[in-house]
């Protein structure tokens, strides 16, 4: 039969059991949600990232055409120079358009120069 005290015994030991059960349920529950947490901080960036390199790309492909155009500009350019020097046309004519395409070389090095102050 059992005494007061070893009842009194079972029932604290039952009691402590129950204590450590419900410590290491809410222990687990600390950590789903800290991985629910984490795993949408991971899923937002994976977009952010996502998106940045898109926009990389984009920007990436700009800047060779810009390239492709500024280098199409100073071949022009140096193919009128040589065919202004060759006419007839006077001195006069051969500065105006040296000095036109001069510009539009200039504007499209300026040009890049902003795209590339941008990435950085």
């Amino acid at each position: 039969m059992f005494t007061l005290k070893q009842r009194l015994d079972v029932e604290e030991r039952a009691r402590d059991v129950a204590e450590e059960n419900i410590q290491k349920e809410l222990e687990g529950c600390r950590i789903i949600l800290q991985e629910a947490r984490v795993s949408g901080g991971v899923q937002v960036m994976m977009e952010h990232v996502a998106n940045l390199k898109s926009i990389h790309a984009k920007e990436h492909a700009e800047l060779q055409e810009m390239k492709k155009i500024i280098q199409q500009n100073s071949r022009s350019r140096q193919f009128g120079d040589m065919r202004e020097y060759s006419s007839q046309e006077g001195e006069h004519r051969c500065h105006s358009k040296t000095a036109r395409v001069d510009f539009d070389v200039f504007a499209d090095s300026a040009i890049m120069f902003m795209i590339l102050s941008q990435q950085l």
